[in-house]
């Protein structure tokens, strides 16, 4: 846009997960291809989500110097009650990175779009552990990531075999299928211990879709009764799939 950037976001949080964590201030950086922070912004100052789901949307205008960048999505916390060993000198944060090498002439040119997504499974078969998604749009095409993790398929004696991530049409057709890793991960008689990984480019999507997360099995050495699957775990709502302005 004339005269600088105009960036816009949304957040929406599910139900509160059970821990000592307290999210305060959201907010979205840039930093530049040496890791100097060229830009902060805080979407909203204060706690959040800590007592329900809560969406926000907001948008500011900026001014950042040449690129290219790099954009991070995170958000601060404190613990409750605190660690008596702890005593940060500045605020604790966790940050995820959601696009590098950002170049101005594309984004003048195309734009550019990201849905990110962080989900947990819901411990029916002892299938305690988390899955994110990032899916962005830049230059051509979308392009998706995804990441299967947490303490139960990296210590534990368990295992998920297959975990994924697909898009389907509102009518449940499959567009895209990403499997994290074919096989077993886990502790316990895998292939390969948590977490996995994977990206895949996708040049075209239409302008509505869903995205879900799964497995083909799951299996818990302490809770062998209700081992099974396959399990699906939609993360998103319908998504308008649009140029971003």
């Amino acid at each position: 846009m004339r005269g600088g950037w105009l960036l816009k976001t949304s957040i929406q949080t599910g139900e509160p997960v059970a821990g000592d964590e307290i999210v305060r201030n959201p907010y979205l950086r840039l930093t530049g291809k040496d890791g100097r922070e060229i830009l902060k912004w805080t979407v909203r100052p204060g706690e959040f989500g800590r007592f329900g789901p809560e969406r926000l949307s907001a948008s500011t205008r900026v001014e950042p110097e040449a690129g290219p960048y790099s954009l991070w999505l995170g958000y601060e916390f404190e613990f409750e009650p605190r660690p008596w060993a702890l005593d940060p000198e500045g605020p604790l944060r966790k940050e995820q990175l959601l696009a590098e090498g950002l170049d101005v002439s594309v984004l003048k040119q195309s734009g550019f779009r990201c849905l990110y997504y962080y989900a947990r499974f819901p411990n029916t078969r002892g299938d305690e552990y988390f899955q994110q998604v990032i899916l962005t749009k830049y230059k051509e095409g979308w392009d998706l990531f995804s990441r299967a993790y947490g303490p139960k398929i990296r210590w534990a004696d368990a295992y998920v075999l297959n975990p994924y991530v697909r898009l389907t049409t509102p009518d449940g057709k499959e567009i895209a299928r990403l499997v994290l890793f074919e096989g077993r991960v886990g502790a316990y008689e895998a292939q390969k211990q948590g977490p996995v990984r994977r990206r895949l480019h996708l040049p075209l999507l239409p302008d509505s879709f869903r995205l879900e997360a799964g497995y083909d099995f799951f299996y818990d050495t302490k809770r062998p009764e209700e081992a099974g699957g396959p399990a699906t775990l939609d993360i998103t709502a319908l998504l308008p799939v649009e140029p971003p302005e």
